[in-house]
């Protein structure tokens, strides 16, 4: 795979290709147009989405005016998306002693019944870009009707140059409270704060609301990222609320630790990686898969021809949901 990308702007010190890549790119001899090439294995089923992230004199800007998708000549075709969403799509704002206002998207398929099988997902700012692939499949048939409930992550970031600067991380990922030059104490409030938002308030309030799942078969947690690594994290710590976790592109050597319910208590996983991401993520997903599959826990784990990828991300939930939701 070949990338070429000539600048617009001036006194260009580095560019990296975005996206699902993330890899530096080289200035070729005398002029403004940098290159990378990559092989990797299955390419010709690839599906790579592309922006650019440049470093000048006096900054760095983030090129998404040229974000392109690149799909192999053997990979899937673009996830049909619905022009207009048949289901309830919308935006509230709950309030958390411990945290504020957060916002919480919603999708509602048109056909959901009382009580309708539900996910709840980290980065729910994503819900709006999910909502018509499924409801294209809903509508016709091909998928069973599911209600997406999305916990917008945080946004705010500090200036101390330390891992507490981003809100989002200090809520989803385990460990920065160790940290030197942190906070610990109001790290740990704050995870637990979000913990206790995201697993009892928010479902209390989608339950009541929406008409969602009130039962654990019927319940599941989904992230990509860093949210993939909190829905990991909530079916370990949770399994009596959620039956299934949907994870995408992160995992941590903690997960491969004995939970305290014992493995086979926790929830079915799907579970992805990209062929480009870092070699940790692979051995980590590896293991976990195994020792799933020991304990007879449902599993499935995929490595995708993509990298770490929100592209790959969108058109994976069809498949997990599919399975998931398997007659």
């Amino acid at each position: 795979m070949h990338v070429l990308y000539r600048t617009a702007v001036r006194d260009v010190r580095a560019v990296e290709v975005g996206g699902g890549i993330q890899l530096p790119m080289s200035r070729l001899p005398d002029g403004d147009i940098w290159a990378l090439s990559i092989r990797f294995p299955d390419a010709v089923r690839a599906t790579v989405s592309i922006e650019f992230w440049v470093t000048t004199a006096t900054g760095f800007l983030r090129d998404t005016l040229s974000l392109r998708e690149w799909r192999g000549p053997s990979a899937a075709p673009h996830a049909l998306r619905a022009h207009q969403v048949r289901g309830q799509l919308r935006t509230d704002s709950l309030w958390s002693e411990g945290l504020g206002w957060r916002r919480i998207t919603s999708y509602r398929p048109a056909a959901a019944q009382a009580h309708s099988p539900v996910i709840y997902l980290g980065d729910g700012q994503i819900v709006p870009e999910l909502a018509p692939i499924l409801d294209t499949l809903i509508t016709t048939g091909e998928l069973s009707p599911v209600t997406l409930v999305g916990v917008w992550s945080a946004t705010d970031r500090g200036s101390s140059g330390t891992p507490a600067d981003d809100a989002r991380s200090v809520e989803y990922v385990a460990g920065i409270e160790f940290a030197p030059g942190v906070d610990s104490a109001a790290i740990v409030r704050r995870r637990q704060a979000h913990r206790q938002f995201f697993v009892e308030q928010v479902r209390l309030w989608a339950e009541r609301t929406l008409d969602v799942a009130r039962t654990r078969e019927l319940r599941a947690v989904w992230g990509v990222s860093n949210s993939a690594l909190f829905a990991l994290t909530l079916g370990r710590e949770y399994p009596e609320v959620y039956g299934a976790a949907i994870a995408h592109s992160h995992g941590q050597s903690s997960l491969l630790s004995r939970p305290v319910g014992g493995w086979d208590r926790l929830p079915a996983h799907f579970v992805t990686v990209g062929v480009l991401e870092q070699d940790r993520l692979h051995r980590v997903l590896t293991s976990l898969s195994d020792s799933l599959q020991a304990s007879r826990v449902p599993v499935i784990y995929r490595v995708l021809p993509s990298g770490h990828d929100p592209m790959t991300w969108r058109e994976s939930l069809p498949a997990a949901v599919s399975w998931w939701r398997r007659p």
